[in-house]
């Protein structure tokens, strides 16, 4: 006898356990292209100088996130900053500002490599391509919500970004390089009020009258009214940097001293003067002077020469005395 047993399984096969799944959105595009744009304009007001123009940024958005959803998008926004000021100074002084404002980055990279990362998930990078040498900001934020896929999440998600923190003390030079981020001194009084305004100089071509280093020396700049020994009181800071005249005539003049006379060159300069407010780097006023000081008053106070040569140095012609003191006593007499 066969017996034929029939056997069989009850319900569908177990599934599969579901893999993990890609983390959604938690922000809609359309709310971090204009974050994007926010970081741009702050970069604009904050650090760059008034000179300096940063181009309306180009936003676009790219569909695939990187460990979000397929459909996710990616917001991008490009900006490019043109003006005086060398871009890889540009891109140094940014980074000043980004330091003390909550972005983070690897100092150890090289910059052109460096990724800067912003707690609400912004990305920068500087670029500066050698084709067109000029400063580019490269923003991407996170993974976003499509503006055409329902479900999304409500605006304000993000957080409002915190005031933005002003530049710091430095008494050196840096004030007259980088207004944006240093200052003479934060606690300096306002620029307002009656006059005198105190002011200090700040010389940008080195000690005056010094007969080392490579390039001419120039004379001591005049003595103006308000000048103010107590840095405490400081309003006003004038940044003086003079350079040779391109194309001007060398002229010699003879200077008496107790080893006998010598013989200096003396060449065409232009003095380049920027006044700025001690206490904010906001910048009060700016204009040039032609070195038209009469040459006898171009000897250096004091003189090296070598194997008992009549030669002196060359030096910058000093600047016009009367026209230094008549463009600066308005702003440091006047009240404000």
């Amino acid at each position: 006898m066969i017996a034929l047993v029939l056997a069989g399984c009850a319900g569908s096969p177990p599934a599969k356990p579901a893999g993990p799944q890609e983390p959604l959105p938690k922000v809609g595009v359309a709310e971090f292209e204009l974050r994007l744009v926010e970081h741009i304009n702050r970069f604009d007001t904050g650090e760059f100088a008034p000179t300096d123009h940063v181009a309306t940024p180009t936003v676009t958005t790219t569909t695939g996130c990187p460990g979000g959803p397929p459909w996710g998008v990616l917001p991008k926004a490009v900006a490019t900053v043109s003006g005086q000021d060398d871009p890889n100074a540009q891109s140094q002084d940014l980074e000043d500002w980004l330091l003390r404002n909550g972005w983070n980055f690897d100092l150890t990279t090289p910059i052109e490599q460096r990724v800067h990362t912003y707690p609400d998930g912004t990305r920068l990078l500087l670029e500066i391509p050698p084709a067109t040498p000029q400063l580019t900001l490269v923003l991407t934020g996170p993974c976003s919500w499509p503006a055409n896929r329902p479900g999304g999440p409500k605006p304000g998600r993000l957080t409002p970004l915190p005031a933005p923190v002003g530049p710091v003390t430095a008494g050196g030079d840096e004030m007259c390089v980088s207004p944006r981020n240093y200052v003479y001194n934060t606690d300096s009084p306002p620029y307002t009020g009656p006059g005198p305004h105190p002011i200090a100089l700040i010389d940008l071509a080195g000690e005056p009258d010094s007969t080392s280093g490579s390039g001419p020396q120039h004379s001591v700049y005049p003595v103006l009214p308000g000048w103010e020994a107590d840095q405490s009181q400081v309003q006003l800071v004038v940044c003086a940097d003079v350079e040779q005249t391109s194309g001007g005539a060398d002229q010699e003049v003879t200077c008496q001293y107790d080893q006998g006379p010598v013989t200096v060159d003396v060449v065409d300069a232009t003095y380049r003067i920027t006044v700025l407010a001690a206490r904010t780097g906001t910048q009060v006023a700016a204009f040039t002077i032609a070195g038209t000081e009469p040459l006898k008053q171009n000897c250096p106070a004091a003189v090296e020469t070598f194997d008992g040569s009549d030669l002196g140095p060359t030096v910058l012609r000093g600047i016009d005395a009367a026209a230094f003191r008549d463009d600066l006593a308005p702003l440091i007499e006047n009240a404000r």
